[in-house]
């Protein structure tokens, strides 16, 4: 099971997953009106809140120049909903490679960091002009030690409920277990870093150089560390299945939980007369053994890139030949179509760099 990539504005993902402006203030599908005039009081400003359907939907990365930003678009229709600027806590100069995979997206889309050379970057949104601002420059006590060489903190991920950022403190030498670090996110200057953990060394960066958007480290149902171990799959399931092993049972890397205890996966493999090209439905061991699998979806004709669960409407969301459709949960055979192409407000963002195209899928979050 593979070819489930979502590149999630952190180092995969993700992170995707993930993990940026455009002209002027950077303001996506809200009007001109509603930005507050300069003799609005505080108490007015601060009333000014970007919806939370407005902060849900498939996101895109830009790069306009040096003025990164991303946009969010609608999942039924491809439309252009919110565009917000990034280039507060971008860093020009200090990152090379791919850009994109140096932001990192909270699920609700209200901090973003941007690791650079110089350390991670943390910024919140600024409802009133669509804009992360840098609330932190995010680095180590201690730069350097004598038998670990230089010291960074980089590999951010947002806990599920935003109030965390974990980062991994690296050495550049010795093989010692790399530490993890928890900041509070509302205030990342005012609190210190705990140490929450710790892991193999090189680990987190394996997983990330994995790209797949699954989340660098395994956070338990109250927000706890929990240790992973990747697990090589057995010789009798599909080619490309992988995951990791934590407390809590299966951490998915090429395929997406239900929710409910069973998994979604596509695999090509046409050597596989147990699992030929699809999508399927199924259950899955510590062990690696595959129970009740189902071929909801075929994919002999359109190539499935990418899946997405959409927990709050049942379904999932396919990107299949650059085309986006949904299967409702328990349906099996033709998907529904949804859009063939994202739209955009303006001439300006549609033909400004995309970068690694849907960045991830980001479903709603409560205000």
């Amino acid at each position: 099971m593979r070819d489930i990539k979502t590149r999630l504005g952190g180092p995969a993902t993700i992170v995707a997953s993930l993990m940026l402006t455009l002209t002027g203030c950077g303001i996506g599908s809200e009007s001109a009106g509603d930005t507050p005039p300069a003799s609005a009081s505080p108490t007015e400003q601060e009333a000014i809140q970007i919806p939370a359907e407005d902060l849900a939907g498939f996101v895109l990365f830009h790069s306009d120049s040096e003025s990164p930003f991303i946009t969010v678009h609608d999942a039924e229709t491809g439309n252009q909903k919110t565009q917000i600027d990034l280039s507060d806590i971008f860093e020009p100069g200090t990152y090379w490679g791919n850009i994109a995979g140096a932001f990192t997206l909270s699920p609700d889309l209200r901090y973003a960091t941007f690791a650079s050379q110089s350390g991670i970057h943390l910024g919140k949104l600024d409802d009133t002009t669509y804009t992360y601002r840098e609330t932190a420059l995010l680095t180590p006590e201690k730069g350097s030690s004598f038998s670990g060489g230089k010291i960074k903190f980089e590999y951010p991920q947002f806990t599920p409920d935003a109030s965390q950022l974990w980062v991994l403190q690296t050495e550049t030498k010795g093989e010692n277990p790399e530490k993890v670090f928890s900041i509070d996110t509302e205030d990342p200057s005012g609190s210190k870093p705990r140490n929450i953990g710790e892991t193999p060394k090189d680990l987190v960066r394996k997983r990330a150089e994995e790209d797949f958007g699954a989340p660098l480290y395994a956070v338990g149902p109250n927000n706890e560390f929990q240790e992973q171990k990747k697990v090589e799959a057995p010789e009798n399931s599909p080619r490309g299945l992988e995951y990791y092993e934590t407390e809590s049972g299966v951490a998915p890397i090429t395929f997406r939980s239900d929710g409910q205890g069973g998994y979604y996966g596509t695999t090509r493999d046409t050597t596989s007369e147990e699992f030929p090209p699809g999508l399927y439905h199924f259950k899955l061991s510590k062990t690696g053994e595959i129970k009740d699998s189902e071929k909801i979806v075929d994919d002999e004709e359109r190539r499935i890139s990418n899946i997405w669960v959409d927990h709050e409407r049942s379904r999932l969301l396919i990107e299949a030949d650059h085309s986006y459709y949904q299967a409702r949960f328990g349906q099996t055979g033709e998907p529904e179509p949804l859009f063939s192409e994202f739209t955009f407000e303006n001439e300006e963002t549609k033909w400004s760099n995309m970068m690694d195209g849907v960045i991830g899928f980001f479903p709603p979050h409560s205000s």
